[in-house]
């Protein structure tokens, strides 16, 4: 842990495995929104709505969906991706 001082300001510290699942998963889902975010703007919806897709899958692992922080984190997602398709009459092949 010493070598971890140096960065202490750009690290979270985590001692339970289960505690690093959560944050890998919330972060990395939350990368995946952001980035969605931009294709949605872009005109992208699709690729956006993939993107959603694949973030709100990540929470599908038994630890990461008990905890209430990925939860909310699952609703802003699910949220996002249906205002794509509410606003852009996204229309799938059958």
């Amino acid at each position: 842990m010493h070598w971890a001082f140096d960065y202490i300001e750009k690290i979270i510290m985590l001692d339970i495995d289960g505690d690093l699942i959560i944050r890998l998963t919330h972060d990395i889902s939350g990368y995946l929104a952001n980035v969605a975010r931009e294709n949605e703007l872009q005109g992208n919806y699709e690729r956006a709505i993939g993107l959603l897709d694949w973030a709100n899958w990540l929470y599908n692992d038994a630890i990461t969906s008990w905890s209430i922080f990925s939860q909310r984190h699952r609703v802003q997602i699910r949220q996002q991706r249906e205002n794509i398709n509410i606003t852009h009459r996204i229309q799938y092949p059958n």
